[in-house]
């Protein structure tokens, strides 16, 4: 027996059950995919992301169509964006905890991720078109960026609040990512997405106050310690720079007004956070 479950990629995404054991199955939506969902389910299995428990990964194949398949171990419990609503003050400093242990111990800047980060720029230029004031400020504030403080390590690649199910004795990632480049910082911009800007609750017209609250603290959190590291003034600038980078490759793949206000709204926030923070 199998219940489809939705998926944000595109690939079919299963809730399985045999002999009254329940797994999840992951298949690629096509060939073309296949090398994208291997890469996923690699990361999966091997990257040590902080303090968080992965999924188990119990088995990959081909399936009789040559799309790629793995199976992971279903986590009975709720993601963090839900239980953000509900938990109690004094637990968010633990959650707080779980993200700060992402940033490594010892850090060293890659010179050659900003011409990785530019190639990755330059070609969103061909998938959108920059036909308000509000992107093209968007894209010269990303190509004047020097990208220098951009340090590499593992990495989940979508670490947003709705990947994360707290269960009832840990927390658990699901859905890793490949992304173009690896880092902590893409993993604190997805973060933040969800924290600061809201995204996943993007279609509630009135979010709760106390769920405001909550994300606030959290958020509030893990600034002040990225503000103690050396050169924290400078990571955070570039978090949010990545932050404004995920927002535009949204844009391509937006095609109702409700989100692409959205987007663009939280895209002229960010731009002013940026320049306030350049300012001091």
């Amino acid at each position: 027996m199998s219940i489809q479950l939705s998926g944000h990629s595109g690939c079919q995404v299963s809730l399985c059950n045999e002999m009254n054991k329940y797994y999840v199955a992951k298949k690629s939506k096509d060939v073309s995919y296949n090398q994208r969902l291997e890469i996923q389910c690699h990361k999966q299995q091997t990257e040590h992301i902080g303090l968080f428990c992965p999924a188990k990964v119990y088995r990959q194949y081909y399936d009789q169509n040559n799309l790629f398949t793995f199976e992971m171990q279903y986590i009975s419990g709720v993601t963090l964006a839900e239980y953000m609503r509900t938990i109690q003050l004094s637990e968010i400093k633990k959650i707080a905890n779980l993200f700060l242990a992402l940033i490594p111990k010892h850090m060293v800047y890659d010179k050659a991720a900003s011409k990785t980060f530019k190639q990755k720029i330059d070609s969103l230029t061909k998938l959108i078109s920059i036909n308000n004031a509000v992107l093209s400020d968007a894209f010269s504030a990303l190509y004047a960026y020097s990208w220098d403080y951009i340090v590499p390590s593992s990495c989940h690649g979508d670490l947003t609040l709705e990947n994360v199910i707290v269960s009832q004795d840990r927390i658990v990632l699901i859905d890793y990512l490949d992304s173009f480049y690896d880092s902590w910082l893409i993993d604190y911009a997805k973060v933040f997405q969800d924290i600061e800007i809201y995204w996943h609750y993007r279609f509630e017209k009135n979010i709760e106050n106390n769920l405001k609250i909550r994300l606030l603290a959290l958020k509030k959190l893990l600034l002040a310690q990225l503000q103690k590291l050396k050169d924290g003034e400078q990571l955070i600038n570039s978090m949010y720079h990545v932050l404004l980078l995920n927002l535009l490759r949204i844009v391509p793949y937006t095609f109702d007004d409700e989100t692409n206000n959205f987007l663009i709204e939280s895209i002229v926030y960010v731009l002013q956070k940026i320049k306030r923070e350049e300012k001091h």
